[in-house]
């Protein structure tokens, strides 16, 4: 089984959310540590729509506890009952789903997509979209029979027809539905982000989002990123295996408005120069080496002394040339251009433009932050920290070393789903650059609880490897 955490702070009271990405059940517990804690309600999924109904497991705690946070509205546990339906099961339920629809908070691509579907089609979890179809779960345990990313005009309709039915959302109400209530679980309280338990490979399944409305859901493209590990290795190597340097994932996903930065690609070509007399030595060197490396000392002192001699021979069997290689060699000795001011000559360069090697290519995001709730300002004041923590150097907690400060992964992300199938992959990142303006519009202006009304970020990233051929032949879509 595998369950992922979150914190959620609903109508003040604090509460621990487990949801299980392999049956699609949601608990919730007092905060706390779970084993210690009491359950205080939880949503099934099994049955045909028992994705969408809830339980209170402990009524009159859940009620207690909402009394000392709202002392001013002192509930009785019926009535607390019905504010929890008509209110609280939408926000867990939309918690619920943005952990499911998480591709992060599966093993692999395979689970995500056997889950989600199975989610979708049979459980009728609400809020879980299958990745297939886009049809998407409502809150009343039915399934829409259209694309809510509004790519088909059509229903959608499984051999047999077996998932039709007579009352259904349109594209643009499912849309609007999915809207109406808080859907990011930071915005709406939540303090600690969210680590499915896989052995010694954990990742995170919460995220910061900017605008705070699902944007996956929305059906909107967006640029995510996540801070990873440094993976430095036990040894230093060279293979292009382990290129990437990429360790586990550390803290939430970010995800921002799609701004593509602009992809410049080059590579190091630099003009060389080599000469009939360098390349007369420089072989007769490479002879001797060849000697030498048989264990032929003396055939390989024999190579160099008569190469030698045969050019002296020819050179002095000439005039002309042996005039030209005085001055030039009279030229070396002092660094002046003896020839050209001697002969009116100059040796031929043999003038090439020759590969040097490969070059890391940069990228520049700039992103203006305009929060419009104080949620909103809580997820944008977190997305400047994570930035600023996971590009810090690290002491350890000691100080003769520093280690290497975390990279970063960036994906343009499809509203469909997955990599952006038109925009370069870009490979990880250090965040080389981070710059923020507190005060954009040029004036100092804040809300009522402190909260900036504006905030621009710039990153300046910059790719930790090269790019090779084989890697770009065999990327999808435009590549690298």
């Amino acid at each position: 089984m595998a369950e992922v955490t979150n914190t959620r702070i609903w109508k003040g009271v604090e509460v621990d959310e487990y949801t299980d990405t392999s049956s699609g059940a949601i608990s919730l517990y007092q905060y706390g540590n779970k084993t210690t804690s009491t359950l205080l309600a939880s949503s099934p999924s099994t049955g045909s729509i028992d994705g969408s109904t809830w339980t209170i497991d402990n009524n009159t705690l859940f009620t207690n506890l909402y009394n000392s946070e709202n002392p001013s509205q002192s509930l009785s546990n019926d009535e607390f009952e019905q504010l929890f339906y008509n209110e609280g099961r939408q926000v867990f339920n939309d918690d619920r789903a943005l952990v499911l629809n998480d591709e992060l908070s599966y093993e692999n691509v395979v689970v995500y997509e056997n889950n989600t579907t199975q989610f979708a089609q049979v459980n009728t979890v609400p809020g879980v979209i299958d990745p297939k179809t886009h049809q998407v779960v409502t809150d009343e345990g039915k399934l829409s029979d259209y694309d809510i990313y509004g790519n088909s005009t059509s229903p959608v309709v499984e051999s047999g027809d077996q998932y039709n039915s007579s009352t259904y959302l349109s594209a643009n109400e499912g849309i609007r539905a999915l809207s109406q209530e808080e859907s990011g679980l930071v915005g709406s309280g939540v303090r600690s982000f969210a680590t499915p338990n896989r052995g010694t490979s954990l990742r995170s399944a919460s995220m910061l989002r900017y605008p705070e409305q699902n944007l996956t859901q929305l059906g909107f493209d967006y640029i995510q990123i996540t801070a990873h590990d440094y993976q430095s290795g036990t040894k230093a190597s060279t293979s292009i295996s382990n290129i990437d340097r990429v360790g586990g994932q550390v803290g939430p996903a970010v995800q921002l408005p799609m701004l593509p930065a602009a992809e410049s690609t080059s590579v190091d070509w630099q003009q060389d120069s080599l000469n009939e007399i360098q390349a007369y030595f420089g072989q007769l060197a490479m002879d001797a080496m060849e000697k030498g490396s048989e264990g032929k000392i003396d055939q390989a002192f024999s190579t160099l002394i008569k190469g030698t001699t045969n050019f002296a021979t020819d050179v002095a069997s000439n005039d002309n040339t042996k005039a030209a290689i005085k001055a030039y060699f009279a030229g070396q000795a002092v660094g002046a251009n003896i020839l050209s001011r001697s002969t009116g000559s100059v040796i031929n360069p043999n003038l090439e433009l020759l590969f040097k090697g490969p070059k890391l290519r940069q990228f520049n995001f700039n992103f203006k932050l305009r929060p419009r709730s104080a949620s909103e300002a809580s997820i944008v004041k977190q997305i400047i920290k994570f930035f600023k923590t996971n590009m810090a150097p690290q002491t350890g907690g000691q100080n003769l070393f520093l280690y290497t400060p975390n990279i970063f992964k960036i994906e343009y992300i499809y509203s469909g789903g997955g990599q952006h199938p038109y925009l370069n992959k870009i490979k990880p990142c250090a965040l080389t650059n981070f710059t923020v303006n507190y005060v954009p519009d040029g004036s100092y202006m804040t809300y009522q609880d402190g909260s900036m009304t504006g905030y621009d970020i710039a990153l300046g990233m910059s790719e930790i490897r090269p790019i090779y051929y084989e890697q770009q032949i065999n990327a999808p879509g435009v590549g690298y």
